[in-house]
């Protein structure tokens, strides 16, 4: 026992002369060229705040900076379909998807959980939507992945697969989206360009041309990740425009009629049904089997008359267009968000794509 504490002994006093002797060395060359040495480190300071202020500003992409990076004990299958699309029906949209990924798949995932009627976005907010659904994906411990077309196992590159198996159900109208677990405070995705302005026609336009831009951008377009914008998608309105004159004719105000009209296709709450945990709202709506069309409400009856019933169609014109479901402003004007994500083996950065639309506008 007490050759071997002798032999560490040993050892270290060696490793420690040895430190001592380049120590003296680089500290005798620094005091003999005083002037060089400063010189040499001031250099070395304002070269790395050089290569900081390029790549914050997106000159240059030295530097990817994230403070919150992403995490993969579980990722997030988005899903949305077409405007109006009934639950139902996004509810077996997403029971395709669980039944096409859970079967032989266990070192890939270790439980799906599928959600419809919304998703959690990456600021922690809930979108409603009967188009709307998720799929939370619990990925397996690291030592029991067994990740596909990837020898390493990296998550990263196992998101970027599960994207390609999923395409074939982006189909009719159908977007899916997958991403990582966020690791940090709401920080939104990687590049956020909002266009504001006071003539809608003049934002569209600019936020169409600055999306293709980066579409078919050959140094960008292939670092992105779920390129979108909220411009909202086309939906088709059905609106009721009351007769003033013929409502005060039957003795019925304008808005008794708008809001008789409306309960005849989106129903009306009637009371409420205390459940053991929670209050229940009671709708009262037409059956379906009587409305095929929504100009089949024309001819519902709202009030009894000496001459015969009054229908929704003596009192109210009708009319159908299209119009984006959402319309978005900031401080009062009309504002549209492009946003996407980066790649993390991307070559470049947000600063440096931020900088890159800069300049093109």
């Amino acid at each position: 026992m007490r050759a071997k504490d002798n032999h560490h002994a040993g050892k270290e006093k060696w490793l420690m002369a040895l430190l001592l002797r380049g120590t003296n060395k680089i500290v005798g060359l620094t005091l003999r060229y005083r002037f060089t040495s400063l010189g040499v480190v001031l250099l070395t300071f304002i070269l790395s705040l050089f290569v900081l202020v390029v790549s914050v500003t997106g000159k240059l992409p030295l530097i990817k900076i994230k403070f919150f990076p992403d995490e993969y004990s579980y990722y997030y299958i988005e899903l949305e379909g077409p405007v109006a699309t009934p639950i139902e029906v996004t509810n077996r949209k997403l029971k395709e998807i669980s039944e096409f990924m859970l079967p032989g798949r266990p070192g890939q995932l270790q439980s799906t959980t599928a959600v419809a009627g919304f998703y959690v976005n990456e600021d922690y907010q809930a979108v409603f939507g009967s188009n709307l659904g998720n799929i939370v994906v619990e990925m397996p411990a690291k030592e029991d992945q067994d990740l596909p077309e990837n020898h390493k196992d990296d998550p990263i590159l196992h998101l970027d697969y599960v994207r390609k198996q999923l395409a074939l159900f982006q189909t009719d109208g159908w977007t899916i989206r997958v991403r990582a677990e966020k690791g940090g405070p709401p920080t939104g995705k990687d590049i956020n360009v909002r266009v504001v302005g006071p003539n809608p026609d003049m934002v569209q336009a600019l936020a169409k041309d600055i999306y293709a831009f980066l579409r078919d951008n050959e140094k960008i377009a292939p670092f992105l990740v779920d390129l979108s914008d909220n411009r909202g998608q086309p939906n088709r309105v059905y609106r009721f425009q009351v007769d003033e004159t013929r409502a005060a004719e039957y003795g019925l105000t304008t808005i008794a009629v708008a809001q008789l009209a409306g309960s005849v296709l989106d129903g009306r709450i009637v009371g409420e049904f205390r459940a053991v945990d929670e209050d229940v709202d009671l709708k009262l709506k037409i059956n379906k089997d009587h409305l095929d069309t929504p100009e089949a409400a024309l001819s519902i009856p709202l009030v009894q008359h000496p001459s015969g019933p009054v229908r929704i169609g003596d009192l109210t014109r009708s009319e159908s267009y299209m119009e984006p479901n959402r319309l978005d402003r900031y401080q009062n004007n009309r504002a549209i968000t492009l946003t996407a994500n980066l790649k993390p083996s991307a070559p470049t950065s947000t600063p440096a794509v931020v900088n890159t639309i800069r300049s093109y506008y």
